[in-house]
């Protein structure tokens, strides 16, 4: 117990506690947060009135979980009247993050912005007594650039906050910026980055239930998922706090057990509990930012491991963007990937090379390597498939990212020649082995129906008899035997209800 605040506490000693708590504000944040808690709301409303900050300040600990117990779902600024510099970056700070569990995301960025130009010209002698404090400030402006989707942005903003919580003993603000940036990488498939980051966070909170370890939970899984070791992911996460202690990060929860699903699981099972999931928070929570990117992708994810084409294809047709799509450009991957196994392949290789052109991180550069390999392979260009599937490789190698080999069939992998290639460790082979075999990688079907056969195909599929679609055709019967001979033939199929079933889960047949 902080001796000072509580004799101030004791006496009643309004200004004195107000700067017993300034004074230890780490240290009250890192080994007594009830006695925190307990101090500023007992300040009254009158004293309160005269230091905006001590509002913000009390906002914000009445948000922090205190040994597990859960907190409010969404946190909530109470109005001030700020004017010290101190208490102008509180009010922003505390602005913000209402707008962000508002679902704001946009604002809650806006304010950020705001809150940087106040301090950017102040000069560093009259940020002496404010810089313990910063660290906490900090690590919230992070955090709505991130749900905003100013990834880039958010990572140098946690790399400053990270800095300064070590130099001012906030080992908790450590924690949480270090796993933060550690998810954003392993997001990004800089798997080596990521880890180095997690090797970064300090181990001195024992409290498995603090919120600051989310993130660094998060990294894990993805690390975990992307060397497909299913086992070490589900354990990341279960060891992360629940959704009713750190609420906010639930669609972050979501698109990695959906990614984990996706490449281990059932992905079509996961497709209804994503559902779920979504419809059981406020919209504006994720239909837009970073929530609503990445759910987006989650949900693609599962359609394409489903082998789902038509729900695949119609939700792309509303992909969402965010402000650094070059580095996270996930969507691209996807649609590329789409485009190999239902569309057009000479559509996806040119998707394919113009992201590469945009030199992005990791992961969007492997995929779209395998991409530009296996078009190549279908073509015939063997040395032109060989060297992109190398250098693909190289980055796999290096990252550890085996999920990406899982988007290839043992077949298609087979057909690249390893001479002179990277080698994947031998307990990596064997779990992509392992998991291929309930991977149903679709081929293209290599064929091209004519105008007339798609109608045919059209009538088929409505249930129209021969006769009706002679009859509306203007033709004769053995004439629309003929065209299904021929539709048949092409399709691989003798019956009518395979030729409507490969309809429904085929859309390239219609381009």
């Amino acid at each position: 117990m902080n001796t000072h605040v509580a004799h101030a506490l004791a006496q009643s000693n309004w200004s004195g506690l107000i700067q017993a708590v300034e004074a230890d504000w780490n240290a009250l944040m890192e080994g007594d947060r009830d006695q925190l808690k307990a101090a500023l709301n007992a300040i009254p409303a009158d004293v309160l009135a005269e230091y905006p900050r001590m509002i913000a300040a009390r906002d914000y600990v009445n948000f922090l979980p205190v040994a597990g117990v859960a907190r409010p779902v969404r946190y909530r600024h109470s109005p001030s009247q700020p004017t010290s510099l101190m208490d102008v970056l509180a009010d922003l700070t505390s602005r913000s993050a209402t707008e962000r569990f508002a679902g704001r995301f946009a604002e809650a960025a806006g304010l950020v912005h705001q809150a940087h130009s106040t301090i950017h010209d102040v000069p560093d002698e009259a940020l002496v007594e404010i810089r313990p404090v910063l660290p906490d400030l900090r690590l919230q402006w992070a955090i709505s650039l991130q749900f905003a989707g100013h990834l880039v942005d958010a990572v140098r903003a946690y790399e400053r906050t990270y800095d300064e919580a070590l130099v001012h003993a906030s080992t908790r603000i450590a924690v949480e910026a270090a796993g933060s940036i550690a998810f954003n990488h392993a997001l990004a498939g800089n798997i080596v980055e990521a880890e180095r980051w997690l090797a970064r966070m300090p181990d001195a909170v024992n409290d498995p239930t603090d919120t600051v370890h989310a993130m660094g939970c998060f990294a894990r899984a993805l690390i975990a998922g992307a060397r497909l070791d299913g086992e070490g992911a589900r354990a990341a996460l279960d060891q992360a706090p629940s959704d009713s202690t750190s609420p906010e990060p639930w669609a972050i929860r979501m698109f990695v057990e959906s990614r984990l699903a996706a490449l281990t699981g059932d992905p079509r099972a996961q497709l209804t509990l994503l559902s779920s999931g979504i419809s059981a928070h406020p919209a504006p929570t994720w239909s837009g930012g970073l929530n609503a990117w990445l759910l987006w992708v989650a949900q693609l994810e599962l359609l394409l491991a489903a082998g789902d084409a038509t729900g695949a294809r119609a939700l792309l047709a509303t992909t969402p963007a965010i402000p650094d799509a070059t580095q996270y450009n996930l969507p691209a991957v996807l649609r590329a990937w789409y485009l190999v196994r239902y569309g057009d392949a000479d559509q996806a290789a040119a998707s394919a090379a113009s992201s590469l052109r945009d030199q992005p991180a990791a992961s969007v550069s492997a995929n779209m390597l395998a991409v530009l390999a296996l078009v190549n392979q279908r073509r015939g260009r063997s040395a032109d498939a060989s060297r992109h599937f190398g250098t693909c490789l190289a980055i796999i190698a290096r990252e550890r990212l085996y999920e990406i080999l899982l988007r290839l069939s043992p077949e298609e992998r087979d057909e690249f020649d390893p001479t002179g290639l990277p080698a994947i460790p031998e307990d990596a082979r064997l779990r992509i082995q392992q998991l291929s075999e309930h991977h149903d990688i679709q081929k293209p079907l290599g064929v091209t129906l004519s105008a007339r056969e798609r109608v045919v195909l059209r009538y088929l599929m409505d249930g129209a008899l021969l006769t009706e679609i002679a009859a509306a055709e203007h033709v004769s019967v053995n004439t629309v035997k003929s065209q299904l001979r021929t539709l048949y033939r092409k399709l691989g199929v003798t019956e009518r209800r395979h030729a409507v079933d490969l309809a429904l889960g085929r859309p390239e047949i219609w381009a």
